[in-house]
């Protein structure tokens, strides 16, 4: 089944509204999914734990929360579209994570500007080679970073978590998370962080 969003969304459609011939549907050159800027956010369960789920046989009690504060970016089939993460511990505190494209049907109706995407600050830091942090544990709870985050494994700083007395905090693994990028996801190039470097302003 091919469920692409111009397969409705066509001149002769009489349901649904025609895709209209702004910039932001044509600068991209068919490299971009209609994902990539009309899917809300991410949504993902993070810190999955074995050790917890294999000590409480409880799904809710054995990860940290629910997130959909940041729009993952994932390559897929060579265009770019919204995607998702799960970071997961195992039973000796072995961190993984494991990258999907992913469409969340939370969908806006107008697409994102191009300065949500452009120039960020997750952008600019990875762009730069350097490590992104996207979450950070504060006052007994997580904060995530708001906004668009390409997906560049080997960059990406995830926070890992253990339960101590009933409750989650923070733990240094002794190895690298081991990541696995599945359903065909692909990274983000460097050259391709370069371009999205570029600051660009929305225009009709």
């Amino acid at each position: 089944m091919d469920a692409a969003c111009t397969n409705c969304h066509t001149k002769d459609s009489e349901d649904y509204p025609v895709v209209p011939e702004t910039k932001s549907h044509t600068v991209h050159n068919n490299k971009l999914e209609c994902n990539a800027c009309h899917v809300t956010n991410t949504l993902t369960c993070y810190n999955c734990h074995f050790g917890e789920f294999a000590r409480t046989k409880s799904k809710p009690e054995s990860f940290v929360t629910k997130v959909k504060d940041f729009l993952l970016l994932v390559k897929y089939r060579g265009k770019f579209t919204s995607g998702t993460m799960q970071t997961l511990v195992g039973y000796n505190n072995e961190p993984f994570v494991a990258y999907v494209p992913y469409f969340t049907h939370s969908i806006m109706d107008e697409g994102r500007k191009c300065e949500q995407c452009h120039a960020t600050k997750a952008v600019n830091i990875l762009a730069s080679s350097k490590e992104f942090t996207p979450a950070t544990f504060k006052d007994g709870k997580l904060e995530f970073y708001k906004g668009v985050l390409p997906l560049v494994p080997s960059l990406l700083n995830w926070p890992f978590l253990e339960k101590k007395e009933g409750k989650w905090v923070p733990f240094e693994p002794t190895v690298k998370p081991l990541i696995q990028m599945a359903v065909y996801a692909e990274p983000f190039t460097q050259d391709e962080l370069k371009k999205l470097q570029m600051k660009q302003k929305y225009g009709k």
